[in-house]
């Protein structure tokens, strides 16, 4: 024992254990069990790996039973360490020593036992047995752990069943049906819980099971039961966009309910491009046009997420008719959805209604139509697109602001103006104000340039001012390069303290000697030439202090 505990000695451990596991029954003793076991989880990886062959070749011997039926005792010892060292050691054994006795004991552990850590350990160590477990009791027994309120408890006895050889087909449409009972619970965790369950309990022979039940349950009157069905089908459909599920919700979009139809919209929606069939945009292309707003909201949300699939001259004109709708929420859904469809699908109609928007005096419609035009190549570099855009920075409405941020930040080097950058950092330095957004819009713009020098000095220092207090790792994927360049081009010595940070935060170099600057950055070094004598000394000066 000392010398598997003590010795450095990799062999020579490998002997002792090979030794201790081949002296029989004599040594089976409960110290000797419990102090093998202490050394299970041992950090020293071969300490532990010895360890565990030691006690997995004492279970094959004459007399193991003793050896057993300490580790299933220890299974439910109150310290953890323990018992799951015993359950590591238990499921390295398996299928040798399943008995009716050792599965008994192990299905009264998952079933009655208090502990949750047991209870687990117990669930993990059934699941190595695979065959031997397939009996009708143990399928039976476990089957009552499904509708468990402990969710591990329930993910557990779903993988007894599941790795079941011999029962497998009748488990896993019993372990379906339970579970589908289960997603109607009215507690919300349950219900999502089981959801994705089911969707793990799916295999090919018992999908057609889990989506008529997921489908069953998009109708349920409870919403949030509603949503996660929805949510399910969805999940499934990014990876097994069936027939089956795209043409069930189908059948729910058409439902008199609006609660259904939105459901089935949002599971359409996770799907995203494998369910834009030629039916199912012609059947949300109907809905673009129901009386309630929510389905209007989601049919241009699911259409959005379709993407260049669903751009169609017909789709493009529906959701155009609704970027001034009345509803605040319809009109910037519309918006999104044409966002997300190819900039190449803009026809010369497209572009004429946008721009009628740009005067409008509703603000979300107005900037809608900006945010959509700032990706157009054609209107992109429109004046009156950007002053549009301008002009909500300061709007009383969030939502307006954040859009007008993040299409500046979209429409990159057609923005840069200092003007542009001005107005967006006084909007934060005036009213602390979607700080984080717009900085984002900022960097984007920045980032998308080759040269800083339409930056004025003042806007310089309130950027150093954001690096100092806010975003250290601001502008840091700006090549290094591109700031020495500036710096010589507007002698803006703002930019020394910005570049000085930069370069020390990326590790980037910089030597000058003469007029000639060589930048050392993530790629091979760059020279420059400065011819203003005074200026590379005030670098030289400044970034060797």
């Amino acid at each position: 024992m000392n010398l598997i505990c003590d010795t450095n000695d990799k062999r020579g451990r490998l002997s002792a254990c090979t030794v201790l596991s081949n002296m029989g029954k004599k040594v089976v003793t409960n110290e000797v069990i419990d102090r093998l076991l202490s050394l299970v989880n041992h950090a020293n990886w071969d300490v532990s790996e010895s360890v565990c062959e030691a006690l997995v070749k004492m279970g094959k011997k004459e007399g193991a039973e003793k050896l057993i039926d300490r580790l299933l005792t220890l299974l439910e010892d109150s310290d953890r360490n323990t018992n799951q060292s015993a359950c590591e050691v238990l499921v390295r054994m398996g299928e040798r020593i399943a008995n009716n006795e050792v599965i008994n004991i192990l299905l009264n552990l998952i079933c009655d036992t208090t502990d949750t850590h047991v209870r687990l350990n117990a669930c993990t160590v059934l699941t190595s047995m695979r065959q031997k477990t397939a009996s009708n009791e143990v399928i039976d027994r476990l089957l009552s752990l499904v509708g468990h309120t402990d969710w591990d408890l329930i993910q557990n006895a779903y993988q007894a069943l599941s790795l079941d050889q011999r029962g497998e087909k009748v488990a896993i449409n019993e372990v379906i049906h339970k579970l589908l009972i289960l997603a109607g619970d009215s507690d919300r965790n349950t219900t999502q819980q089981t959801c994705e369950a089911l969707i793990q309990a799916g295999d090919k022979t018992a999908m057609k099971k889990v989506i008529d039940g997921l489908l069953y349950l998009v109708n349920d009157a409870n919403k949030y039961v509603r949503w996660c069905a929805s949510e399910a089908l969805g999940n499934m459909g990014k990876t097994i966009a069936t027939k089956e599920i795209i043409d069930g919700l189908l059948t729910i979009v058409t439902h008199s309910d609006w609660h259904m139809k939105q459901s089935a919209c949002t599971a359409l929606g996770k799907i995203g491009e494998k369910a834009a069939t030629k039916e199912v945009i012609d059947t949300l292309l109907n809905l673009v046009g129901d009386i309630d707003k929510h389905v209007k909201r989601t049919t241009c949300v699911v259409l959005g997420k379709m993407g260049k699939k669903a751009a169609t001259k017909e789709v493009i004109n529906k959701l155009l008719n609704l970027v001034d709708h009345t509803d605040k929420y319809v009109s910037l859904s519309a918006c999104d959805a044409l966002l997300q469809m190819d900039e190449k699908a803009a026809t010369e109609t497209m572009i004429n209604r946008l721009q009628s928007l740009v005067g409008d005096t509703n603000e979300y419609v107005c900037v809608s139509a900006c945010a959509i035009l700032s990706k157009i190549k054609e209107t992109v570099a429109s004046k009156e697109v950007i002053n549009g855009l301008l002009s909500f920075v300061g709007a009383r409405d969030g939502d307006v602001r954040r859009r007008a941020y993040e299409a500046l930040g979209n429409m990159g080097d057609v923005a840069q103006t200092n003007h542009v950058i001005e107005v967006l950092i006084d909007r934060t330095e005036r009213y602390n104000d979607n700080l984080h957004e717009i900085f984002l819009a900022v960097e984007k713009i920045l980032n998308a340039s080759s040269c800083l020098s339409y930056l004025k000095d003042e806007t310089v220092q309130k950027i150093w001012k954001h690096i100092q207090e806010n975003d250290e790792n601001f502008l840091e994927a700006i090549s290094p390069e591109i700031f020495i360049k500036t710096l010589r081009d507007t002698k803006i010595l703002s930019w020394l303290s910005v570049i000085k940070h930069i370069f020390i935060m990326n590790g980037y170099g910089i030597t000058i000697s003469g007029a000639t600057i060589k930048v050392y950055g993530s790629k091979n070094p760059v020279d420059l030439f400065c011819t203003d004598t005074e200026l590379c000394q005030q670098m030289e000066y400044f970034f060797s202090n």
